[in-house]
């Protein structure tokens, strides 16, 4: 992680072109597990459930056509299933943080994106609800608190005025953190994003030649 914070911090003062970006969002989160029991089958009952997620992101545009962001926010997590003819539910909320890069094009007014980050993730509370009953599963320590993964984006960025735009982006996110605090289960966060938000231009740097 710290290679990647340096090689990015060079990456933006060596370019010779940057474009600076604040964007802030609100996104739906369509959000599921992948889940594997002790006899390494895997549960296909288990349903997507529609949260939502907040963010912040400051994005910089290298030579026209390249772009690195980092990116903060709060996202909802969890999903559903049905034992018997009892729901179970699951709502997981956590503290994000992503940081990728991709490539950027000019499409008559609007800009189009498409690219990749990689995720860190703090789990801030977890319950689970079986029928009628509650269970605390950060108190319980039944879920681990620590998720990372790789999510893969593309968007688009229209112009409303100079300086401020409106996006729309659509995000794939897979969890690559085995969450299951027993040993003998798997569990993996997956959602797939769909975010609205504006983009606010902060500044153009040129470096004198």
């Amino acid at each position: 992680m710290k290679k990647i914070f340096i090689s990015s911090f060079l990456f933006l003062t060596l370019n010779s072109f940057a474009q600076d970006y604040l964007t802030v969002s609100l996104a739906k989160s369509f959000s599921s597990f992948n889940f594997t029991n002790s006899k390494g089958e895997k549960d296909k009952t288990i349903k997507t459930v529609t949260k939502n997620a907040y963010a912040i992101n400051y994005m910089q545009v290298l030579d026209t056509i390249f772009f690195v962001r980092v990116e903060l926010g709060v996202k909802e997590m969890g999903a559903y299933s049905v034992l018997n003819t009892e729901k179970i539910t699951w709502n997981l909320n956590y503290a994000d943080v992503n940081w990728g890069g991709g490539f950027i094009l000019s499409v008559k007014k609007a800009k189009a994106y498409l690219g990749a980050s990689f995720y860190g993730s703090y789990l801030l509370n977890a319950n689970q609800t079986i029928g009628a009953n509650y269970y605390d599963m950060k108190k319980d320590n039944t879920i681990k608190k620590n998720d990372f993964g790789i999510n893969a984006f593309i968007g688009t960025i229209y112009p409303i005025s100079t300086s401020t735009s409106m996006v729309i982006e659509c995000a794939k996110s897979f969890g690559l953190n085995q969450l299951d605090a027993s040993s003998n289960q798997k569990l993996f966060n997956k959602a797939l994003f769909l975010k609205l938000g504006f983009t606010f231009r902060l500044k153009t740097l040129k470096k004198n030649s």
